[in-house]
């Protein structure tokens, strides 16, 4: 549980982050055309926000799955790796605007 709980906090971040690009994405049909590439621009930088969030909390499933053998290391993983596919769904999104 402890090692759940150290990862509540990252996996909402990325799920906070992945949203706001969707929500910058689903925007662009108000944009004009002078805006249109710092929409881009913004949901480029929050997918590396989430590569270097999910990078991080990565190295720490392992080291505290290493520490604690019960913790569902693998879910953690599938989650934080879904919050990146995600993201990255986004950013496909929005270079096709």
């Amino acid at each position: 549980a402890a090692v759940e709980a150290a990862f509540a906090s990252p996996l909402a971040a990325a799920h906070e982050i992945v949203a706001a690009a969707n929500h910058i994405v689903d925007a662009h049909p108000f944009a004009t055309s002078f805006t249109v590439s710092d929409m881009i621009a913004a949901v480029a930088m929050l997918a590396g926000a989430v590569r270097a969030l999910v990078v991080t909390a990565l190295v720490n499933v392992d080291l505290l799955a290493d520490a604690n053998p019960q913790a569902d290391a693998p879910a953690l993983r599938a989650a934080l790796l879904g919050a990146q596919n995600a993201v990255g769904a986004a950013y496909l999104r929005a270079i096709a605007i």
